[in-house]
């Protein structure tokens, strides 16, 4: 078959799968579109997102110390598809599609175009990113695709030209630099890259056909690779700069990131057990991305190129445990980052398994569906808690407008933000003390402080991360007496004197208005609550 007809077809299974992809994504994470929202952080990006539609600088009306990326990408959703929550959860479908298309694309690359296990891997980081946090619109979930890309660009380049290398040097940077503006916990990866470079521009990748041996003493491609990574950070260094705003982003990217990862974290052997919870969460993958480091080992006498990117991904899963790690807090959501180099790995040593112990007189269909058994008793069961979180989301939909209080998947922050929407005059205030800050948006109202996300102001950490005297901000916010306020449950994390001196305040001016759940709603007292029809 001439190769333009192999090239084409390839080109219309590629596109194929990426629809499929898609919809599957979309089926996955529809019943999360109906919640009002899922975590504060999500929250936050969209506010910070809003506030640049409003004219406002990141940083300058909303504080947040992650890098600018992630508030353009909700940008761009709300500008794209509307500025309901709606548009960020659609983004969160095209991200993990993607994802996976090009994890797809990478088993191909490393298994000589097997479908079964590209298929597999693509289908279990769509189903396993929906538990674990990862059904709201997090970071993680928009970074990913970057460093996938990133990843294939370079797993490619052992079979090119160094033409094509060159460019593919640079352009895995520039992946790895937008990723770095999305989140900072990528730089473990970004070296891991390095290093590969490195290595194949000294000719470490020589043998079996290899091309390595041309790049001895050439250093364009680590520089080409540099170049790209620090560009992105560069580009937005300048531009705050020009437009006056260096401050702001220095103290929220440079500064209270510097704080964030001096303290605040767990202990040492709380994440130590966060982590071991995390390895029987998702055991399977972790076992084959260890194992799959001693299978590229034995691969380096035979085929030193494929071991060569069997190491790469295994470098890449251990970095994104490691940037995971970084902050010492140890989210759930932060090791979303880990399943895409996971199920490569797992998907890419079971086919190797099958393909080096075949069954006396088996036929290649008997073979893959050998293979298709194992990889689904492997990978099956940790789908499960995915597709319960699917589900689950899917009963928000039923009870998205209901009032009743016994229902677990009733949207309680949508129940409350319809009621002050109602209530609320157009000179009314709110202010959001330790519940959604997406309520600010859900009752159209402005926001009495920048630091929206609850920890800024309740958590002595976190405080210190926003370089904020928080009882300070809150008296300030307090004197100016917001007409309503919403107040969820206590936690542990909260400094006990702040929340007592808040409390003696707001039972002094307040009454309640509504409560739902744990979560109150305030309102002034001597005020004449009169809807707005």
């Amino acid at each position: 078959m001439p190769a333009e007809t192999v090239t084409e077809s390839a080109r219309i299974r590629g596109l194929i799968a990426l629809g499929v992809l898609l919809i599957s994504a979309l089926a996955l994470r529809l019943g999360a579109f109906s919640l009002s929202v899922i975590d504060w952080d999500e929250s936050v990006y969209f506010l910070m997102a809003r506030s640049i539609h409003l004219g406002e600088w990141p940083y300058e009306s909303v504080w947040d110390h992650k890098p600018v990326g992630i508030y353009l990408v909700f940008a761009v959703a709300q500008a794209v598809l509307g500025s309901s929550v709606i548009a960020i959860r659609a983004a969160a479908v095209i991200a993990v599609a993607v994802t996976a298309f090009l994890m797809r694309s990478l088993v191909l690359a490393l298994t000589d175009r097997a479908e079964l296990p590209a298929s597999s891997a693509a289908l279990a980081y769509l189903v396993l990113t929906t538990a674990g946090g990862g059904l709201a619109s997090n970071t993680e979930l928009f970074f990913v695709p970057l460093v996938c890309s990133a990843f294939l660009l370079q797993i490619r380049t052992t079979d090119r030209s160094e033409r094509e290398n060159l460019k593919a040097d640079l352009g895995s940077g520039l992946a790895m630099g937008l990723a770095l503006q999305i989140k900072y916990i990528v730089l473990p990866e970004s070296t891991v890259l390095l290093l590969f470079i490195l290595v194949r521009q000294a000719g470490g990748l020589r043998g079996s056909g290899g091309v390595g041996g041309r790049f001895v003493s050439s250093w364009r491609g680590p520089a080409l690779y540099c170049l790209g990574l620090i560009g992105p950070t560069l580009a937005v260094m300048a531009v705050f700069l020009v437009a006056g705003h260096w401050d702001s982003w220095y103290s929220a990217n440079i500064v209270a990131n510097f704080v964030h990862v001096g303290g605040g974290g767990m202990t040492a052997s709380a994440l130590v057990q966060r982590n071991m919870l995390m390895a029987r969460r998702a055991l399977a993958i972790w076992l084959g991305s260890s194992i799959a480091l001693f299978q590229a080992l034995g691969l380096l006498k035979r085929d030193r190129q494929r071991a060569a990117k069997i190491l790469l991904v295994v470098g890449w899963w251990w970095a994104s445990l490691i940037g995971a790690n970084a902050t010492g807090h140890g989210y759930a959501h932060y090791f979303l980052s880990t399943l895409a180099p996971g199920c490569v790995l797992t998907t890419v040593l079971i086919h190797d398994l099958v393909a080096c112990a075949p069954l006396k007189y088996e036929r290649p269909m008997r073979s893959q569906l050998r293979e298709l058994a194992i990889l689904a008793l492997v990978l099956g069961p940790l789908m499960l808690p995915g597709i319960a979180a699917a589900r689950g989301s899917y009963y928000s939909v039923k009870y998205w407008s209901s009032d009743s209080s016994v229902d677990p998947y009733r949207d309680t922050t949508a129940v409350v933000g319809r009621f002050l929407r109602r209530e609320m005059a157009d000179d009314d205030t709110l202010f959001v003390i330790n519940s959604e800050p997406i309520l600010y948006h859900l009752a159209d109202s402005p926001w009495p402080t920048k630091f929206l996300f609850p920890l800024f102001l309740l958590h002595p950490h976190f405080s210190e991360v926003a370089a904020l005297d928080p009882q300070q901000e809150l008296l300030r916010v307090m004197s100016d007496r917001p007409t309503y306020l919403v107040r969820g449950p206590v936690q542990p994390w909260v400094s006990q004197t702040l929340w007592r001196d808040l409390t003696r305040l707001i039972d002094k001016d307040y009454d309640k208005a509504m409560t739902i759940g744990e979560v109150e709603v305030l309102v002034l007292k001597n005020r004449v609550v009169v809807p707005n029809g």
